[in-house]
C-alpha cells in the first residue's frame, strides 16, 4: 500500500515537472501505472490533494537531508559544503517552469500553503544550525536564532524567486546566493569562528 502511494507520487511528480500540472491527468497517471482510478482515489481524493502531497514530499525529503547533514558535520564543514545544501533546497523550492507556472496560476492556495510550510521548515533548520554554531564557538552567543533564521530564509527564498522570474542560470543564481551568504554569515561569526572557517576554506 505504502509503496503504491509512493509510486503514484514519484511518477506524477516527474511527469508534472516535465510538462506542467494541467497536462497530466488522473487518467494518464492510472494508465501509466496500470492502476484503476478507484485505487488512485484511495490515496488522493482529488488532483489538488495529489499536487499538495507532491510538494509535501519534497519538503519532507529536504528536511531529512538537511537534518542528517547537520547531525554528521560541524558547522564550518556545513558552510564549506553550502553549495550541496543549496542544491538540496533547490530540489524543493525551485520547481521547473511548467510546474511552477501551473502551480501559481491554477493552484494559488496550494502554492501559498507550500511556501508557508517550506519557510517554516527552513527557518527551523537554520535555527538549529545557529544554535549548534554557538555551542561550537563559531557564532556569536548574543544573536537571536529565530530573527537571524528568518533573515537567512527570506534572503534564500528571495533569491529563488528572483532566479525563477529572471530565468537566471545556475551559475548566476549561485553567485547571488554566495554573495548573500557571505554577507549574512560574517555578521554571525565570532572572531575565532571566522579564523576556523578561513583555515578550512584554505585547506580545501
Amino acid at each position: 500500500m505504502a509503496n503504491q502511494k509512493k509510486d503514484i507520487l514519484q511518477h506524477a511528480s516527474r511527469e508534472m515537472q516535465k510538462v506542467g500540472i494541467r497536462s497530466v491527468s488522473v487518467d494518464d497517471i492510472c494508465h501509466e501505472l496500470g492502476i484503476s482510478k478507484k485505487t488512485f482515489y484511495v490515496y488522493f481524493p482529488s488532483k489538488d490533494d495529489l499536487v499538495d502531497a507532491i510538494l509535501l514530499m519534497g519538503t519532507e525529503d529536504l528536511q531529512k537531508q538537511l537534518e542528517n547533514l547537520l547531525a554528521k558535520k560541524t558547522i564550518v564543514e556545513c558552510i564549506v559544503d553550502w553549495t550541496h545544501i543549496a542544491k538540496q533546497s533547490d530540489k524543493c523550492s525551485q520547481q521547473t517552469p511548467p510546474f511552477l507556472y501551473d502551480l501559481q496560476k491554477y493552484y494559488p492556495n496550494i502554492h501559498k500553503a507550500h511556501q508557508k510550510r517550506l519557510r517554516a521548515v527552513l527557518q527551523g533548520i537554520v535555527a538549529q544550525f545557529l544554535e549548534k554554531g554557538k555551542t561550537e564557538g563559531i557564532f556569536r552567543a548574543e544573536i537571536d536564532n529565530d530573527i537571524t533564521a528568518s533573515l537567512f530564509v527570506n534572503v534564500h527564498m528571495g533569491i529563488v524567486a528572483h532566479t525563477q522570474s529572471h530565468h537566471l542560470n545556475m551559475s548566476e543564481a549561485h553567485a547571488y546566493r554566495r554573495q548573500a551568504m557571505d554577507v549574512l554569515l560574517r555578521g554571525t561569526f565570532t572572531a575565532e569562528g571566522l579564523k576556523v572557517l578561513e583555515n578550512e576554506v584554505n585547506n580545501k
